[in-house]
């Protein structure tokens, strides 16, 4: 979250240390992407990878390879209903994840640009979206500010 309140906060005109905020990112890289290169199938999502899918598609924070990386992840972890794993209660503090609903909101809308070069990859992503909206339009929503804000921003998109 502080990664993207200060790149919001430069794109937006503020002062902003070049290098404070590029050590931010790659700290955030480091501690929590090689924890994710974990066998395919079911599995709790990184909300600190999520977070940087998301705002790199407003903001330059990731490379667009990095932001590809990001949406294999997700469709790795993905369970067979189309949602993805909360963590225990006790990891598991609201609002990120509030539900499985709100995480799967947020893994849709971090990888929601991804468009794989390869026929095979597209169609294997294409297909893991698919059952995402699939899991999200037979899920009734919370109704909480969260799950209404990010059903509208993925509206929206």
């Amino acid at each position: 979250m502080t990664v993207w309140a200060l790149s919001e906060a430069k794109s937006q005109g503020y002062k902003v240390d070049a290098e404070v905020l590029a050590n931010m990112v790659q700290w955030t890289k480091d501690r929590f992407g090689p924890r994710l290169s974990d066998p395919p199938g079911p599995g709790v999502v990184s909300i600190p990878m999520v977070y940087l899918g998301m705002m790199s598609q407003n903001l330059a924070v990731l490379s667009r390879d990095e932001i590809n990386w990001i949406a294999r992840l997700q469709a790795r972890r993905q369970a067979e209903d189309g949602a993805w794993e909360s963590p225990p209660p006790k990891n598991g503090p609201p609002p990120t994840w509030e539900s499985r609903e709100t995480v799967a909101l947020l893994s849709l809308l971090a990888w929601e640009p991804y468009v794989p070069a390869d026929a095979n990859e597209a169609a294997v992503a294409r297909a893991s979206r698919d059952k995402a909206e699939a899991w999200l339009s037979k899920t009734k929503s919370t109704d909480t500010t969260q799950a209404l804000s990010l059903r509208l921003l993925l509206d929206a998109r």
